[in-house]
This record gives structure tokens, sequence and C-alpha cells, in this order.
């Protein structure tokens, strides 16, 4: 009798531990899904609002060029375009160049040479809307592309190059508000014309000094007939094509830039 007792409380000793452990493992699979399911969510939620702040940055960008393209295109005194940073920063990059000179038979004929101030929105994740030269720019640390492109006209009837230079008296940065991008034109003036030489030139040159400069190239040897090598050491692109038209422009519009609080 006492050995059947022995063996019963042995039993309901095994079964007990059992159902702790079935309990043990049961909650630690339960808890194991809570974590993966937060995770997970937390994750889907960052590239959520990720991408929301990279296509909210690259609207407010079209408004910044198409108010440019008010002030260079429409002679628009200025323009202010209201920009939504957030947890962004929105500042003036490094000086980038653009020179465009005119050739005949092989000579430079005219050269003309402007530093450019960009306009730059970082977001929390890296991402950079750039506003350059006319051109808007996205970048991310695998690469980048143009998503804008600048007001050239390179054909054989007609050649225009505008040379949009923004530029700003002082260096500024924001982050953390709303703030007024502002753009003001400041000097309009068309450098080169048909009748500024006697004949007219059959080259054009054309060099971008930018951090951009491989998208750059990008752009021209697949959208104009420009024909371009790059120079990493320097980050700028050369191109160059023939001219084939007596009608050949070289404009200018400067634009001060100023960040209103």
């Amino acid at each position: 009798m006492r050995e059947r007792d022995r063996l019963g409380d042995a039993c309901d000793a095994d079964r007990g531990l059992s159902e702790m452990l079935g309990y043990v493992i049961i909650f630690g699979i339960v808890l194991s899904s809570v974590l993966l399911l937060s995770a997970s969510g937390t994750s889907t939620l960052e590239e959520i609002r990720d991408t929301e702040q990279g296509t909210n940055a690259e609207r407010a960008f079209d408004v910044v060029a198409d108010n440019m393209a008010a002030v260079y295109k429409r002679d628009s005194p200025s323009r202010a375009t209201e920009v939504d940073v957030g947890n962004s920063e929105l500042y003036f990059g490094d000086q980038t160049a653009i020179k465009v000179e005119l050739l005949e038979g092989g000579t430079v004929e005219e050269s003309y040479s402007e530093a450019i101030r960009p306009v730059v929105l970082r977001t929390a994740t890296d991402t950079k809307l750039v506003y350059e030269a006319g051109a808007v720019f996205r970048t991310e640390r695998e690469g980048g592309t143009m998503l804008l492109d600048p007001p050239l006209l390179l054909s054989e009837r007609r050649v225009h190059v505008p040379i949009i230079k923004t530029f700003t008296p002082s260096i500024q940065a924001v982050s953390g508000s709303t703030v007024l991008l502002r753009g003001k034109s400041t000097n309009r003036s068309v450098l080169f014309t048909p009748d500024t030489l006697a004949s007219g030139p059959d080259e054009l040159q054309l060099n971008v000094t930018s951090p951009r400069y491989e998208i750059w190239e990008r752009h021209f040897e697949e959208e104009t007939p420009l024909s371009c090598t790059t120079d990493p050491s320097t980050e700028t692109v050369s191109c160059n094509m023939a001219i084939t038209t007596d009608t050949v422009y070289v404009s200018l519009q400067e634009i001060e830039l100023s960040l209103i609080l």
C-alpha cells in the first residue's frame, strides 16, 4: 500500500513538472512571438516613416525647382517656398562650379565660369535632395539620380546654355522647424548671342565640378548630344559637342538664397 502511495506521489510530481515545463515552453514561444512581431512592427513603421520623409522631401523640392524656374524663366523678382524640415536638415551645400566655353577652329573665343551654391535637404536616413544649377537630385549612400533636368537646350537648330547661379551671402542651416526658402533675382543677363562674334562658334565645351559629377555625366551622355569624360580627383565632368547652328545663346541668372524662420 505504501509502495502504491509512493508511486502515485511520484507520478503526480512528474505530471506537475511536465505541466510546468509545458507552461514555460508555451510562455517562451508566446513571448518570442510578441517580441518578433513588435520588432517587425517597429521596423515596418520606421520604413514607412522613412519612405514618407523621402517622398515629402521630393515634393518640397519639386516646388523649390518650380519657384526658381519662375525667377529665371518667367522673370519673377523673387519666390519663396515653405519647407517643413521636421527631422531633416535644410542647408546650403559646398560650392560647385560650371564653366561654358565656345570655340571656333579649336580656339576658345568666349569663356564663362560661375560658382554655384546648391540647396540641400538631408533626411534622417541620409537621403539628400539637392537643387543645383536648375536641376534636382536625389542621392543616397548607394548612388543617386537626377529627378529634374537642367534647362539646357542643345539641338541642331538652337543652342541655349542658361547658367542658373544660386548664391548666399552667409552659410545657413535649419532643422526641426518650418522655414521659408527664398530666392531673389539679383542679376539677369545674356552673355553670348549670335551677334557676339563675327562668325559663330563651332564647338561647345561644358564643365561641371560637383560631388554629383557622375550623375551629371550620366544625364549628359544619355539625354543630350554631349560627349563627356570625368575626373574623379576633381569631381569634374567635361563635355563637348559640335555646334551646327548660328543660333547660340549663353545666359546668366543670379539668384540670392536665404532661409527665413
